[in-house]
């Protein structure tokens, strides 16, 4: 769910979760397909003084009938430490 407007966000005990997911099934096959955009996730402290995120995540994710599965995942993630702070990019 969720729109570029107006994003899902789901608030969990470790942090929240923004984006906007989408959800498939083909009747046929039984395959489903799952996607999300704009995807962002933080698990730290309140003031994001230390944690570890990610932003601008994008995923497709194909589970097949037989339970077999396909994905690719792209995105930013960045780990926020007390004396540093990364950013790591990459795409799988």
């Amino acid at each position: 769910g969720g729109t570029a407007a107006d994003p899902l966000v789901i608030n969990t005990p470790l942090g929240e979760f923004e984006g906007i997911l989408s959800f498939t099934r083909d009747g046929a096959s039984g395959d489903v397909m799952v996607s999300g955009t704009g995807i962002s996730y933080f698990i730290g402290t309140a003031d994001g003084s230390l944690g570890f995120g990610v932003d601008n995540a994008d995923f497709e994710l194909l589970i097949k009938a037989d339970r077999t599965f396909a994905y690719t995942i792209s995105g930013d993630i960045q780990a926020t430490l007390p004396a540093n702070t990364f950013t790591v990019s990459g795409t799988r």
